[in-house]
């Protein structure tokens, strides 16, 4: 599912896919893939509605741990 129907100077838009999320920030086409939370996808739903920052939703997900880097083993 994308969710792109958002304002934000930062994210250009979020996939969630199967157990990943994947997010492209607008200063890059590059895609980040990351390991989430179930309660995340309700807080960036909340956040949207109420027209609030996602890129600051994303970066402090990132910090607390909700959001984790997701790395294929080869």
């Amino acid at each position: 599912m994308r969710i792109s129907n958002f304002d934000s100077s930062a994210v250009q838009y979020v996939d969630i896919i199967d157990e990943k999320l994947i997010i492209c920030f607008k200063s890059s086409d590059k895609e980040y893939t990351y390991h989430y939370k179930e309660e995340l996808v309700l807080k960036l739903i909340k956040t949207i509605k109420e027209k609030k920052s996602v890129g600051k939703l994303i970066t402090k997900s990132i910090k607390s741990g909700d959001l984790e880097i997701f790395t294929e083993k080869e």
